[in-house]
């Protein structure tokens, strides 16, 4: 590529950039060297922009014109957009009035014909898992513990439950918020149901030692626990080291939900899905089986940081993990009973392999978790 293509490109990188700024009311002139690219997502190009006019830098994401080989129109994605923008607002104000600075201070955003954006707050370097003590990993856990566990003691204001949407002038639950006796009956047989099936359909395994823990877990749920707004995607892809040593929270996935399902949400995903997925092409290169002793000691610090002494909650929360291995242990046969996987969930979720070794370990957890 020739010098002047590359200036080129630079030059349409940095008026959009500036577009990005003015779109968000920063109306700052960028010189080549104020900003470089941080990387590219499936969905947004994310660029590092340091200016003079402010003591630390931010990042910028500008949305891509496709993603998946799909185009991303204004036209037809606005409200969801606006949904994942204004939700992750409203999530990382509540995360630092739980945890201070534990997310970004600044998040501004554009959605528009022109341009659809985020600025946000630079919150450190990537966090590298092997580069982690078990000290500093318990402490990193035990931090986002204590973040989640001060925010789910707040509830929404948000109506509904599940996945958020956005009206055009407010967000809400798609899902109604309702947590009367049918709901948790429907909830339990549905569970039953799925147990049934792997006794028919999976490997041999303590049947009904399962059903006993089934009944035990259920009966431990609180149908009047409030709905709170949850993250569900606090893995170490976005997680930072801050300046001051501190963990850092970034690009989350709010949702309205039971905040103790979800922390044992976070405790299920790091003992045992991130391991469990580390030889799928989509996190092959994350290395998580390599890493499985220190993403246990993250989870370590978090039961510590969340739990703080609570040895009912702690008996629940293990409960809740037990609950979530066995969907996935049915989510993996029902993978294993289709006539073949396609390409996009073979990335996802694996081969034919990996799904029968992964189910296999599920099963040997829900024989093994006790609570």
């Amino acid at each position: 590529m020739s010098d002047f293509t590359i200036r080129e490109l630079t030059d349409t990188t940095r008026e959009r950039l500036e577009l990005a700024l003015r779109a968000c009311g920063l109306p700052l002139t960028l010189r080549h060297s104020s900003f470089h690219l941080e990387g590219s997502g499936a969905w947004h190009n994310a660029y590092r922009v340091t200016v003079p006019q402010h003591a630390r830098p931010f990042i910028v994401r500008i949305r891509k014109a496709e993603a998946y080989g799909h185009p991303q129109l204004y036209a037809d994605n606005a409200a969801d957009w606006h949904a994942e923008y204004v939700s992750t607002s409203l999530y990382y104000m509540q995360a630092n009035r739980a945890l201070e600075n534990i997310c970004p201070a600044m998040f501004l955003y554009n959605v528009s014909e022109d341009i659809t954006c985020t600025i946000e707050t630079h919150m450190g370097t990537r966090l590298d898992l092997a580069t982690l003590s078990e000290k500093t990993a318990r402490s990193y856990g035990r931090q986002i513990g204590s973040m989640m566990c001060n925010m789910h003691q707040k509830k929404t204001h948000i109506p509904g439950s599940g996945e958020i949407a956005w009206d055009g002038a407010n967000l809400y639950g798609v899902s109604p918020r309702d947590g009367n006796s049918l709901t948790k009956k429907i909830e339990q047989a549905y569970n039953e149901n799925i147990l049934l099936a792997l006794k028919e359909q999976a490997p041999p395994f303590d049947h009904d030692l399962a059903t006993e823990k089934l009944d035990r877990a259920q009966n431990m749920r609180d149908v009047d626990e409030p709905v709170v707004l949850i993250n569900r995607d606090v893995t170490p892809e976005n997680l930072t080291v801050q300046r001051d040593g501190r963990v850092g929270i970034i690009d989350p996935y709010p949702y309205l939900g039971n905040g103790t399902r979800f922390a044992a949400w976070f405790i299920h995903c790091y003992r045992f899905l991130l391991p469990a997925y580390a030889d799928t092409p989509r996190y092959r290169q994350n290395h998580y089986d390599r890493h499985s002793h220190t993403l246990a000691m993250i989870a370590d610090g978090f039961e510590h940081g969340y739990i703080r002494g609570n040895e009912a909650l702690a008996r629940h929360i293990r409960a809740e993990r037990w609950l979530w291995t066995l969907e996935q242990a049915y989510d993996d046969m029902e993978r294993l009973n289709r006539s073949s996987i396609s390409e996009a969930a073979a990335r996802k979720h694996g081969d034919r392999k990996v799904v029968q070794r992964r189910m296999k370990r599920a099963l040997r957890v829900l024989e093994t978790l006790d609570f």
